[in-house]
């Protein structure tokens, strides 16, 4: 039980269903990173219009 409310903990930070499936999946945390780059390159590509300091 203990590990499945860290799981969900987890997955409510993550934001995504993807976590979850990748987890359920047994997938690796090499595999989990790199499924996320493509939902990060999105986010620098409108999140960074809105930056106040610029090249942190």
């Amino acid at each position: 039980m203990r590990t499945r409310n860290r799981l969900h903990y987890l997955i409510g930070l993550t934001g995504s269903d993807y976590f979850r499936t990748a987890v359920e999946a047994n997938g690796s945390l090499e595999e989990i990173i790199t499924g996320w780059q493509d939902e990060i390159a999105r986010f620098w590509a409108i999140g960074s219009h809105y930056l106040i300091y610029r090249g942190l």
